[in-house]
């Protein structure tokens, strides 16, 4: 990724609240570690990237999550899903603002 830490970068992230500091800022800001953290790190656990509650129903709210462009909506009943807000044929992004759906979502 980015180098190995050293025993010293990662020593510091271990100590106690008074004396710990985190990692090093390139490993939050160089696009290689963006990229690592969401690939490897958050890809395969849960975050939250809204509530249910900001999603009216029969609505679609674009939303971007390091570098993802994800998609919220709900259904007629109120069910939450998410997507990805890209078509998968010519890479455009489907819904470019919050709104009501009205039938399907369709590449522009």
């Amino acid at each position: 990724m980015l180098g190995t830490l050293s025993a010293d970068e990662l020593a510091v992230t271990d100590r106690d609240i008074v004396g710990a500091r985190g990692l090093p800022s390139r490993y939050y800001s160089e696009p290689r570690a963006v990229a690592y953290g969401r690939d490897q790190v958050l890809a395969t656990s849960g975050m939250c990237i809204g509530f249910a509650s900001d999603v009216a129903r029969q609505q679609a709210v674009p939303v971007e999550v390091i570098d993802l462009p994800l998609l919220l909506t709900t259904d007629a009943h109120g069910e939450l899903r998410v997507f990805h807000n890209v078509c998968r044929h010519r890479g455009h992004v489907l819904v470019a603002k919050p709104g009501r759906i009205t039938g399907a979502i369709r590449c522009p």
